[in-house]
């Protein structure tokens, strides 16, 4: 019987990298997670992969550049 890989959090603050095609065989995703404290900003450059966002709590805005262009994104969640 085979078990999958179990990936942890180490709860780092900002981008965490969790799984990865250094650590697991996917090519072209990955999955991390991005703590901030209210008020702070991240900026992240993604290559070469796709991404999705899932907030868990709170408000927050994404530019994203693509072949050029610009997309603003608003977004927020109240649990």
């Amino acid at each position: 019987m085979s078990f999958p890989k179990v990936y942890r959090f180490q709860n780092l603050p900002g981008y965490e990298s969790v799984i990865s095609k250094g650590n697991s065989e996917m090519t072209y995703m990955g999955f991390g997670r991005i703590l901030l404290k209210a008020g702070e900003a991240l900026e992240y450059t993604v290559t070469g992969e796709e991404q999705a966002v899932v907030l868990q709590q709170g408000d927050f805005q994404v530019w994203a550049e693509y072949d050029g262009k610009m997309v603003t994104s608003p977004a927020s969640h109240t649990p």
